[in-house]
């Protein structure tokens, strides 16, 4: 019995520790110019959490020196709801980003309720959030429940320009009515609270991003006045010596100064000198983390021949390339990939990524199949923030007598 407690402590301890690494892992991709789309959620979060931990008593070094650099970040204006909806996530990245929000909505309940932080609460941002997150996987899945077109027309115009307080009457009341079976028209009601959570759930995220940008414009400005009271006056400088003299004409005479030209050989060799971007514009190769997509394809032929305990050999369908490029000399260039054909078979093509300086070309050897860039089958191509991602799959080879 006694072990079996101190096992429970020490699994306890463990979802803990993962639970609190959830942020750290945020923090390091922010600074490393990597971040996935909870980091740009959590990112005016935590950077007001950093300030509010600079000078506390039992903060550590490595982490007021973390905290300090991440306050030299930008303040993210984009609304969160424009990162979940308005961008292209696939159906693999909306379920990570889900897992993500559930992480930090876990943290956040654990932290306030031990009380181990002071800071506001933001459970019904993270909450609101996941319930959005889920409601755009399902679109993506295509499970997601609609009715008649100009049914969800009425609703949307009965839902416009409600705020939080009164959506959330209305969800009690709806809730109440489908509770006591008082409602004829069952799917239309539930379709109805469904919608009302999800536009509730929309508004809370934004009056929370909104709050978020007032604590930063104000403690911007708390800074602002603490500089300028702490600047010192200038007082005002005594004229010079030549000043004195021309103001009373007691130097009008004297001949005037001149300008030669400095010799090269005035100039003087520093051995050894180094500069702190030598080595970050120095020509190298890119870091990258590639992966290949393998696994079993049950065409007729293989279901013929093959089955589950005996299956057939594995085969290649397809790649994933992240290549990182965070000190590009021209911010203003895309990289770039083109494919070559490979002189010792033509099984196989080159895939040649090219960035610019101080970036060399980068090149591997894949399979020449045709691509399948359909959005939903996982394809993606974008460079953002430093970070190029190129995924695809091969289209399927049907089986034909």
């Amino acid at each position: 019995l006694r072990e079996a407690s101190m096992y429970s402590d020490w699994q306890k301890k463990e979802e803990d520790f993962h639970l609190e690494q959830t942020k750290e892992r945020s923090r390091i991709r922010l600074l490393g110019n990597r971040e996935k789309p909870i980091d740009t959620i959590a990112k005016n979060v935590l950077l007001i959490e950093a300030a509010a931990s600079i000078g506390k008593r039992d903060e550590t070094e490595y982490s007021a020196a973390k905290n300090v650099n991440l306050l030299e970040l930008d303040v993210e204006l984009r609304n969160p709801l424009s990162v979940v909806e308005n961008t292209d996530l696939s159906e693999e990245e909306l379920r990570q980003l889900a897992d993500d929000v559930s992480a930090y909505l876990q943290l956040e309940r654990k932290n306030h309720t031990s009380k181990v932080t002071s800071s506001p609460s933001y459970e019904s941002f993270w909450e609101s959030l996941h319930v959005i997150v889920m409601a755009e996987l399902q679109i993506v899945r295509g499970t997601a429940r609609g009715l008649h077109a100009a049914v969800e027309g009425e609703i949307q115009e009965l839902l416009a320009g409600k705020t939080p307080q009164e959506l959330t009457d209305m969800q009690t009341d709806i809730e109440r009515d489908l509770a006591s079976g008082r409602s004829k028209d069952t799917e239309y009601w539930e379709r109805l609270l469904e919608e009302v959570r999800l536009q509730r759930a929309r508004a809370v995220v934004t009056d929370t991003h909104i709050q978020l940008l007032q604590k930063q414009l104000e403690a911007l400005t708390a800074l602002r006045e603490q500089a300028l009271r702490l600047k010192p006056p200038v007082p005002p400088s005594a004229p010079s010596r030549r000043e004195t003299l021309d103001s009373i004409g007691g130097d009008r005479d004297r001949p005037q100064d001149s300008e030669e030209q400095m010799a090269a050989r005035d100039e003087v060799a520093l051995p050894g000198a180094t500069y702190w971007w030598q080595d970050k514009y120095r020509p190298r190769k890119p870091r990258y983390l590639n992966r290949v997509k393998t696994g079993w394809d049950w065409n007729k032929y293989n279901q013929t021949h093959y089955d589950f305990d005996s299956p057939p050999p594995k085969v290649i369908q397809g790649y994933k390339f992240t290549i990182f490029y965070p000190d590009l000399i021209d911010k203003n260039v895309t990289p770039r990939y083109v494919m070559e054909a490979s002189g010792d078979s033509q099984e196989f093509v080159i895939i040649r990524f090219t960035a610019g300086p101080p970036y060399e070309d980068l090149a591997f050897k894949i399979i020449n199949k045709e691509w399948d860039v359909n959005r939903k089958s996982g394809f993606r191509s974008v460079f953002e923030r430093g970070v190029l991602q190129l995924h695809f799959n091969f289209k399927r080879s049907f089986y034909r007598r």
